[in-house]
């Protein structure tokens, strides 16, 4: 019989929280102090520095521009100027660090005549609201929760008229520890790590114009990865606004097209997927629910945060009981959007002792683990190898199927973004999965495939004493900046079964 937290004499204590969960004061600290204080992909979007060679060309703002770059406090939030003016669609235009600001010479409406350019739009940053806002909080515009600090920045930055709606929900990055939120024409980010953090704009400018760091007299132009044509990239961008892989797992097929039409990749945790309607908008898929997890009907609310507990109401008054500290995770990764509603309280998983416990919601279920270093607690359960091998196990990579081979594969690449016309280096280790000895002697087939469907194949050396050889790979035709590289590895034929390892690149062009 399984416990859970309604029972009375419950195995899972889960009042025991209250030593593990984020500090609460601290959290509202951030969450509400910050209000009143004033990287494709997040905080860690490329920041120019303060002595990089853009300062050097001396750039300054257009007159026409002048007035309304001051007006929305200039370089304070939009940052220096980064080129020249420029024609661009009928308005006149110029690039700042953080911005593209326009003026439309024909426009008689005061308030469009000037504007900041949709970057934000051009990103593949967009999202569907959560779903689980309350609508009266004066922190929501159009479904979304915006973070209270930003909110005073986007009233400052005069709102929706020139930073435009939001595109995505409050989103934590813990990689650099910061918070961030995009909107149609700007973004806003604030670190975490430092107490006296105001809160900044994205780069949107500096990621987008990729001519900005050259000739002073050459016009600027797009550079902003096309993501709505490669599902691929659609996937890796959003997991990585949500978290990345180290919050969902790396992914264990390739794309393929699901049976209801979808375009689908499934991760180590999650599946994802993105619908033809909608190309450039992440989902998850059911997973606890089509794999028949732990699930019970919802009951009435028996606890509140004085037991570090959250109470989901789902229908009516009834609904489940979620940790405090599940409830943070989610929170900090996209929300009930991509969790979906809890379909069962927390629950013990007695055969499994390193798990403390474990609670399923629509698209994923979360563990809290025993023995790991403090705020790695909890984990997303690793669903996706399951729910691959229901639906198709031949999606799955041979690497990931062939778990009892006895040689495994390391591969890593020499340049993690190459630029279009880079040569790239792959390096192949090779050795015995059961002791972990290199082996000499072994040739690998490496497979690589462009956005466009173009596939090229290289064989490598045989593999030396340390167990290691290389391929190099020339630049892809027809690649360009913002394409997916997806490759496999594999085993040569003359090595026994298929042995497999599924890796992706970035061509990326900005330097």
């Amino acid at each position: 019989m399984v416990a859970t937290c309604r029972g009375t004499q419950s195995m899972f204590q889960w009042h025991e929280f209250a030593r593990c969960t984020i500090n609460k004061k601290y959290f509202l600290h951030i969450l509400f102090i910050m209000f009143t204080s004033l990287m494709l992909q997040g905080c860690n979007m490329p920041v120019p520095a303060s002595d990089s060679s853009l300062e050097t060309y001396n750039y300054t703002i257009t007159p026409m521009l002048r007035e309304f770059y001051a007006d929305l406090n200039g370089e304070r939030y939009l940052g220096p100027a980064i080129s020249l003016d420029f024609e661009f669609d009928g308005s006149t235009c110029q690039y700042t660090t953080n911005a593209l600001l326009c003026m439309n010479p024909v426009e008689t409406d005061p308030a469009k005549r000037f504007y900041l350019a949709p970057l934000g739009s051009k990103l593949g940053v967009a999202e569907p609201p959560n779903d689980t806002v309350e609508t009266s909080s004066p922190f929501i515009i159009d479904g979304y929760r915006i973070y209270p600090a930003f909110m005073v920045v986007y009233n400052d930055l005069r709102g929706k008229s020139q930073v435009g709606p939001p595109l995505s929900n409050v989103i934590y990055n813990q990689e650099s520890n910061c918070i961030e939120q995009h909107f149609q024409n700007a973004g806003f980010y604030i670190r975490l790590d430092d107490p006296d953090a105001r809160v900044e704009l994205l780069p949107y400018g500096r990621y987008t114009c990729k001519t900005c760091n050259g000739d002073r007299q050459q016009q600027p132009t797009l550079a902003a990865p096309n993501t709505a044509t490669e599902p691929a990239m659609v996937f890796r961008n959003g997991i990585d606004r949500l978290g990345g892989t180290q919050i969902f797992g790396k992914p264990i097929s390739q794309t393929f097209t699901a049976p209801d039409g979808n375009i689908e990749q499934v991760y180590e945790t999650v599946a994802v997927y993105v619908t033809q309607d909608q190309p450039e908008i992440i989902r998850f898929r059911p997973l606890p629910i089509t794999l028949g997890m732990h699930s019970e009907s919802p009951g009435f609310q028996l606890y509140d945060r004085q037991h570090n507990m959250i109470f989901y109401q789902t229908e009516g008054e009834m609904g489940y009981h979620v940790p405090v500290i599940f409830d943070e995770f989610i929170l900090m990764h996209g929300g009930t959007t991509y969790s979906g509603q809890p379909i069962s309280d927390p629950f013990d998983i007695p055969e499994q002792k390193e798990i403390w416990g474990r609670q399923c919601f629509a698209n994923y279920c979360l563990d809290y683990l025993l023995g790991v270093p403090e705020g790695q607690e909890v984990r997303i359960t690793p669903l996706g190898k399951f729910y691959l091998e229901q639906i198709n196990p031949s999606l799955q990579p041979a690497g990931q199927i062939a778990v009892s081979q006895p040689l495994q594969l390391l591969v890593s690449e020499l340049l993690p973004q190459p630029g279009s016309t880079d040569n790239q280096v792959l390096r192949v280790a090779v050795f015995q999965r059961s002791n972990s000895q290199p082996v000499a002697g072994i040739e690998v087939v490496a497979t690589l495939t462009t956005p466009t469907g173009i596939q090229q194949t290289y064989q490598s050396p045989p593999t030396d004493e340390s167990g290691t050889t290389t391929i190099s790979i020339s630049p892809l035709p027809g690649t360009k900046h913002g394409d997916m590289i997806t490759y496999q590895v594999c085993l040569a034929a003359n090595a026994g079964q298929p042995v497999c390892q599924f890796e992706s690149y970035l061509i990326w062009d900005l330097n």
